[in-house]
């Protein structure tokens, strides 16, 4: 079996036809079931300022290569978000977000309750769920959230 040293040299020379990995240096061991490498390497054709990547090694020996460091980042921070469970998602949220959402959903749920079982709404009620429904989820966009 290839150690993971090998198995970062046989990526890159995949990736990178005809490049020879130079400099090899392990970044994070035993993170998100694997290894984080920063990896220099020559290449013809390639400036030498941008001939590195970053590579994750799992346990299982599958290899991800980004080209820069921000990639990096954004795949660690989806392995992270894909772990997390429904309570440590709700505790992101302020108790004033949470109040705000609960009221916005029980209006809503309570205007589609209406709407099916009378056909005919108040125009008061649809007024107030309109401005509820407006204001909260008009803030949500324009938090970027």
């Amino acid at each position: 079996m290839a150690t993971e040293a090998e198995t970062v040299s046989k990526a890159i020379s995949e990736k990178y036809v005809s490049a020879k990995p130079t400099d090899l240096n392990r970044v994070a061991a035993n993170f998100l079931g694997g290894s984080v490498y920063y990896v220099e390497f020559k290449k013809p054709g390639i400036d030498p300022n941008d001939a590195f990547c970053y590579v994750f090694v799992t346990k299982t020996g599958s290899v991800e290569t980004y080209d820069d460091g921000e990639n990096l980042v954004m795949a660690m921070k989806a392995k992270l978000d894909a772990r997390r469970n429904l309570l440590q998602r709700l505790n992101e949220f302020s108790l004033a977000e949470m109040i705000g959402a609960v009221i916005a959903l029980v209006v809503t749920g309570a205007f589609v309750f209406l709407s099916l079982s009378q056909g005919a709404l108040n125009q008061d009620f649809v007024g107030i769920f309109s401005l509820i429904a407006g204001y909260y989820f008009g803030k949500n966009i324009g938090s970027g959230t």
